[in-house]
């Protein structure tokens, strides 16, 4: 007789969370793949993502679109550092192909004043 999948694993497998999307959590599963893919790699690089620390997209919802309408770059600043590489690479791929009109309007204010920097570690802000 075939055995039957375990529920209680198969519901905790669906519940699992990667690092990535404890911090930031996109409604498409293709973009929270790639976030995740991201996330390895950049940490590859630059070292590892402060857990402990209380990043703005941990806010509740409310909390997190208020200070992204009021305090875009205090938003921002409280981005990871992998979350922050993230969007500033999607940002700068949508100039490239001249659809920066799709990007949210606080981002979009923030890159083209030059204050969509990435922190590096160490509290060291980096535009590449």
């Amino acid at each position: 007789m075939p055995q039957q999948p375990d529920k209680g694993k198969t519901a905790y497998r669906q519940n699992q969370q990667t690092l990535a999307e404890l911090f930031c959590r996109f409604p498409d599963p293709r973009a929270r793949r790639e976030l995740e893919e991201f996330r390895i790699k950049f940490e590859a690089e630059f070292g590892g993502t402060d857990i402990t620390k209380h990043y703005t997209t941990t806010l509740q919802k409310e909390d997190q679109e208020w200070l992204m309408e009021h305090h875009p770059k205090r938003y921002w600043d409280g981005l990871p550092p992998f979350v922050q590489a993230f969007l500033r690479a999607k940002v700068v791929a949508a100039h490239q192909v001249g659809k920066l009109d799709d990007m949210p309007n606080a981002i979009l204010r923030l890159y083209l004043s030059g204050q969509l920097t990435v922190e590096y570690g160490r509290g060291k802000g980096f535009q590449r």
